[in-house]
């Protein structure tokens, strides 16, 4: 029986991720540990019912000064490395927003590509504001034929809001049955 194609738009907030001071926010005090190794240690690994299958995680780099100054690539392969055994069956890809091929680093299961990928592209931040979503439609076409499930993991700590048709971004993800997460921050310090 053909599973019906999900959908998880998970906006998770890092209010306090770039902030070296002690600055409280909201977010502080109501969720403990919020971190962006904890959020990728949540995305990483697969549900349940999927440990060990197939699957492709794709992650979609807004790169900005945000995105560099949280160090990102450092935290990929912290995550990367501490997810290893859950990890099995899953191959890694890295694109950037704004770049007009596929992504960087094609799916792999060598975790050491990725890693690179996205540090070669955090280490080149882009000021201007990026239409996200349209590359969030562009990349899930591009794992439409990925075997097993298909996840995009759209990091735009300064961008979240810049779309311009979310509808028809719903409806790419359904038609190539793609699961998207959205980490994205509310304050920036």
């Amino acid at each position: 029986m053909r599973r019906l194609p999900t959908i998880f738009l998970t906006v998770l907030l890092l209010p306090a991720l770039l902030s070296a001071a002690e600055d409280t926010t909201a977010a502080d005090a109501t969720e403990r540990g919020r971190s962006l190794a904890r959020i990728l240690d949540v995305l990483l690994l697969p549900d349940e019912d999927q440990a060990g299958a197939k699957r492709t995680v794709l992650f979609l780099l807004d790169a900005t000064d945000s995105l560099r100054t949280a160090d990102f690539a450092t935290e990929l392969e912290s995550a990367l490395s501490r997810n290893a055994e859950g990890l099995a069956g899953t191959r890694i890809a890295v694109a950037r927003v704004g770049d007009s091929g596929g992504p960087v680093c094609p799916p792999t299961d060598d975790f050491a590509l990725p890693v690179k990928a996205a540090a070669t592209i955090v280490a080149n931040p882009e000021k201007a504001f990026q239409n996200v979503y349209y590359e969030v439609r562009r990349m899930a076409g591009a794992l439409a034929g990925a075997a097993g499930a298909r996840q995009i993991v759209l990091l735009t700590l300064e961008n979240g809001d810049v779309e311009d048709d979310l509808a028809a971004t719903v409806a790419a993800l359904k038609r190539a049955d793609v699961r998207l997460s959205v980490v994205a921050g509310a304050s920036y310090h």
